[in-house]
């Protein structure tokens, strides 16, 4: 495939409906071929470093990372549907792109999950959860284990960032489009990383004082929605700014609105169908915009009932108070409707140059509304 093979393409054939379908379609394909090559990666890396030698070898930890893959493989989706919407076939390229950001994905997981001080990622123990049952971490001092236990959840994190980058490098597209690609990566991971430190930092302040919304899309959308949109058009040959603007302002709604969920499941969801416990983020310490939008409208009770359960454990009696200020604030409906202003902008979106792929991204966009409705 060659920059030239899709430089010329403004529109995909048919009508919106048949193209959004086919883009479905490709892009569910491609996600199901990628599971096995994707294990077969890991298993490569392993045996460079000897997986057969034993408990507590490079290769067997390897193997451990490994198993932290999981999810609904939500950023290869959106790479393969934005490729298969710009007029990409190659199923190979795009399925390399995609195990590249699954792979980035598990790396930054496994560093949030440190931050954040999650046992569970995936409905299933993390890294670090394995670090902390390890018996040979377990029968050191307190302060000697968790040492072990942070390097293997760091290091975990940077041996999947860095098969990522190495993934990238190994498809068969133009040097050009593979040079843009990787900056792509580099400027995503660069994102993610400062949105992470500010999300971090705006514990320590005061919850009215930092923007939610732009520490929503620079540590969420940069590299779950607006890299594989954007990096799946390139790798279709699509590299005109205007478009690719374009994608990436649907990348941020559409990032946005899966954070705002994820915040909103945190709280009053089901942990069962979000893989994460109910008030992750609260006992984080977390100042997300439902708990800045719900600390606006709270009396004073309330917010007394909310600062102190911020940054400890919730338990049965607190949870459920919580829930109910969340609702009765109006806290939990300014967030669905922030949800709906992004589908919204998805849907208001041009993208004359895949019309297809607009379709599918309104689709996803009203599935998840839906999910938090």
């Amino acid at each position: 495939m060659t920059d030239t093979t899709t430089n010329a393409r403004t529109t995909s054939p048919g009508n919106g409906d048949v193209d959004a379908r086919r883009v479905t379609r490709f892009a569910t394909e491609v996600a199901a071929a990628m599971s096995d090559e994707l294990a077969a990666r890991w298993i490569a890396i392993a045996r460079r470093y000897g997986a057969a030698i034993g408990c507590g070898t490079e290769g067997a930890f390897v193997c451990d990372v490994a198993t932290l893959d999981g999810g609904e493989y939500v950023r290869p989706l959106l790479a393969a549907a934005s490729y298969a919407g710009c007029g990409g076939t190659d199923y190979d390229d795009i399925t390399t792109l995609a195990i590249a950001l699954q792979f980035l994905h598990v790396g930054l997981c496994a560093h949030n999950d440190l931050i954040d001080d999650e046992d569970i990622r995936h409905g299933r123990p993390n890294m670090l959860a394995r670090a902390r049952q390890d018996p040979l971490i377990n029968a050191r001092p307190a302060h000697t284990a968790q040492r072990h236990v942070t390097a293997r959840s760091v290091l975990a994190g940077d041996l999947a960032v860095g098969a990522a980058f190495t993934a990238v490098t190994e498809m068969t597209i133009s040097p050009r489009l593979m040079a843009a690609i990787t900056k792509q990566f580099a400027l995503a991971l660069e994102t993610s990383v400062l949105g992470e430190f500010a999300d971090t930092y705006a514990e320590l302040l005061d919850v009215d004082t930092t923007d939610t919304v732009v520490r929503a899309e620079r540590k969420t959308a940069s590299s779950s929605t607006v890299l594989p949109l954007v990096s799946g058009a390139i790798c279709a040959g699509q590299t005109d700014e205007a478009s690719l603007h374009q994608l990436t302002g649907v990348g941020l709604a559409l990032g946005l609105s899966y954070q705002l969920a994820d915040d909103l499941l945190s709280v009053v969801g089901d942990s069962a169908l979000s893989g994460k416990p109910l008030f992750s983020n609260i006992r984080a310490g977390k100042h997300t915009e439902l708990v800045r939008q719900a600390l606006r409208r709270a009396d004073r009770h309330q917010r007394s009932i909310i600062e102190r359960c911020l940054g400890n454990d919730v338990d049965g009696t607190a949870g459920p108070m919580l829930a109910a200020i969340f609702h009765d604030t109006g806290a939990v409906g300014a967030v669905r409707s922030m949800i709906d202003q992004c589908t919204e902008r998805i849907a208001a979106s041009r993208l004359q140059f895949a019309p297809g792929l607009r379709d599918h991204l309104v689709h996803i966009a009203h599935a998840l509304a839906r999910r938090v409705a």
